[in-house]
């Protein structure tokens, strides 16, 4: 069995853009709403540049799996221009709809 690394992100940045697909703005460099948006739009614009010019490298944080912390938190924590890990299950106890598809035990 091929098991291809898997990085999670939840974009959490209050730039008035939230839902599925909120941070495509920051991800492609759309208009941004204050200094502190376009910021974190250069924090994760580099994530996206760095897995995409070596993708076995990852993102800049841990693979799902690889640790307790292996959700990476953008502009929810911190300083809101960086990346902050936390536990998946931060985020996945508010998805119960998409747990079967994040346990990593489930039955395949």
């Amino acid at each position: 069995m091929f098991l291809v690394a898997t990085y999670r992100y939840v974009y959490n940045a209050s730039t008035g853009s939230v839902g599925h697909g909120g941070d495509m703005g920051s991800v492609w460099g759309g208009t941004q709403s204050s200094a502190l948006a376009t910021e974190l739009g250069r924090v994760i614009q580099g994530a996206w540049a760095k897995f995409v010019k070596n993708p076995a490298e990852g993102p800049g944080w841990a693979r799902l799996g690889a640790t307790d912390k292996a959700l990476a938190n953008l502009g929810g924590e911190g300083d809101r221009k960086s990346i902050t890990m936390i536990s998946p299950s931060a985020v996945d106890a508010r998805c119960p709809l998409f747990y079967d598809a994040y346990d990593p035990n489930r039955p395949r």
